[in-house]
């Protein structure tokens, strides 16, 4: 058999307990010696760890140590792609135990499917033998725990959105590039989702198995759930496509749980109605997580007088993560990341953005059920999703209700309310949520408005917006040069209180049926009197 050349990178920092068995196991692997080498990138480690892998590397000559002086994995993960010298790169983690078979099976998958990422999911086993280590890893494999995150909860062959540790052909990263150095947390999914971008596929198999050992107590527990929280809320400035539901479950939690808490404050001195109501979804939760925590009991996890202890870390993880997203919101970079801050117009645009947007798809849920119900009974189809070009020229696809035919006119009286009130615009509140637009911003323009234009030069770094002064001062016909000149015009002056006042004029045309005008929408211009376009 003619096996191909692997090169196995395994970042690490202050390892000393869990590395011998890392690289051990990698030393008994099933593949030969000779066509594997081995390559730790040392992250700065201050407790052995780097003299414990100079020690095993000087019996192992497959085994190089490379310096990492950034300390962070997708430093490490670059410095040995470009020192490597296979045809296939396996990701490697120090703090996890790896089969024999795991190298050939990751071969095997990359030859037999079209996928250009393969890796098996997380099987957790507690780093110790104590309760709250075994609480910790059942938490990280209950679907209550971590939601969809499918490599922790599912231990099936599937297609995915991402692997722990994949494994990649060399090749691939001359297509999509190495791993964002911006990223110190959650790089290997911004790299699938940077894969799958480009057209790739990401394949799981239960048959590569790698056994992860989670943090032993409580403390470290949540701080590591604070800490991917904040980078997760952070990595998602940089690109909208690194967007999850289930990353920002837990700050909707979080939010929630605060909310009810002033409820309660409240109602406890004003009103009984509020009391319940802010205590009635908190008792739920709670219910909830204790429900789970029997679920492990029945697993035969843990026993059930423990239910109780692990339905407070079950609480106490999701209020830090759902935290550590609050503070990526508002920060323009936490302590921690190794880059510059990103400039964003005021810091809390975004999180302005993410409440206004959560609060209206929430009430707007009852508006487009009947809406959806409206062209059910039509037998017509419902959305209109199309390309647009938002921040830094990266794609992304509008979501809108149809409104027009082929021949782009107007279908009905019922169609044509939704336009005038600028309802068939109110499903883009989820692009907005998702970090792809704005409320307030340039128009989010179509590809063939962009080619050949100037238009990326003076928008920068901005994200689309829903509504603003292009929007609201002239139509679809006007001359696009005119329309640019606005969107740089809002570019030089934003603020929060611009954008406030160009919320509230777009209510006003709103309410005013006026979105569809052929004249000017907005007949007072003495709110924008130094306007320029």
């Amino acid at each position: 058999m003619d096996y191909p050349m692997v090169s196995l990178i395994m970042p690490c920092r202050n390892e000393k307990d869990f590395i011998r068995k890392s690289l051990g196991s990698f030393l008994n692997t099933h593949y030969p010696l000779d066509k594997l080498e081995i390559i730790v990138v040392d992250g700065s480690s201050d407790d052995g760890t780097r003299e414990i892998v100079e020690e095993i590397s000087r019996e192992h000559s497959n085994i190089r140590v490379l310096s990492n002086p950034k300390k962070y994995v997708p430093f490490a993960m670059n410095i040995g792609i470009r020192a490597s010298r296979g045809e296939i790169i396996i990701r490697a983690d120090a703090h996890t135990k790896y089969p024999p078979d795991y190298i050939s099976k990751c071969i095997e998958y990359l030859e037999k499917t079209d996928a250009w990422c393969v890796g098996g999911p997380f099987y957790s086993e507690p780093s110790k033998n104590t309760l709250t280590a075994k609480i910790i890893t059942y938490i990280l494999s209950s679907p209550f725990g971590v939601g969809t995150s499918y490599f922790r909860t599912h231990k099936k062959s599937m297609y995915t959105e991402t692997v722990p540790y994949g494994a990649f052909k060399k090749e691939v990263f001359d297509k999509i590039g190495l791993y964002d150095e911006r990223f110190i947390r959650a790089q290997d999914y911004e790299l699938c989702r940077r894969l799958a971008k480009h057209g790739g596929k990401i394949f799981m198999t239960p048959e590569i198995k790698n056994i992860y050992h989670p943090p032993s107590n409580v403390r470290d527990f949540i701080r590591k759930a604070q800490f991917t929280g904040t980078c997760n809320a952070i990595n998602l400035r940089y690109y909208a496509y690194t967007f999850h539901w289930r990353h920002f479950i837990p700050f909707i939690f979080f939010a929630g749980f605060i909310i009810c808490s002033i409820l309660v404050f409240i109602g406890a001195f004003a009103s009984l109605e509020l009391l319940l109501f802010g205590i009635a979804p908190v008792v739920l939760y709670f219910i909830l997580a204790f429900s789970a925590s029997i679920g492990s009991y029945l697993r035969k996890k843990i026993p059930l007088v423990a239910a109780p202890y692990m339905t407070g870390i079950f609480f106490l993880y999701h209020f830090m993560y759902g935290y550590g997203t609050f503070i990526g919101m508002i920060s323009a970079d936490p302590k921690e990341r190794p880059v510059s801050k990103l400039k964003n117009p005021y810091p809390f645009k975004r999180i302005f953005d993410i409440f206004l947007s959560l609060a209206g798809i929430f009430m707007f849920l009852p508006v487009w059920a009947l809406i959806i119900f409206l062209y059910c009974l039509e037998k017509e189809k419902i959305f209109f999703i199309q390309e647009r070009v938002g921040k830094l020229g990266t794609i992304f696809k509008v979501i809108k209700f149809r409104t027009m035919n082929d021949k782009e006119e107007v279908k009905k009286k019922f169609h044509k309310f939704l336009r005038s009130s600028a309802l068939d615009e109110s499903p883009q509140l989820i692009n907005i949520f998702k970090g792809e637009m704005s409320f307030v911003g340039p128009r989010p323009l179509v590809l063939k408005e962009v080619l050949g234009s100037r238009v990326i030069q003076i928008r920068g770094k901005s994200v689309p917006g829903l509504t603003g002064p292009a929007q609201i001062l002239l139509s679809k016909d006007d001359d696009p040069e005119k329309k640019a000149g606005l969107d740089k015009w809002y570019i030089s002056k934003m603020s929060f209180l611009l954008d406030i006042k160009i919320i509230l004029v777009s209510l006003k045309i709103t309410l005013g049926r006026r979105w569809e005008s052929k004249g000017k929408k907005l007949k007072d211009l003495s709110l924008f009197d130094d306007i320029k376009y």
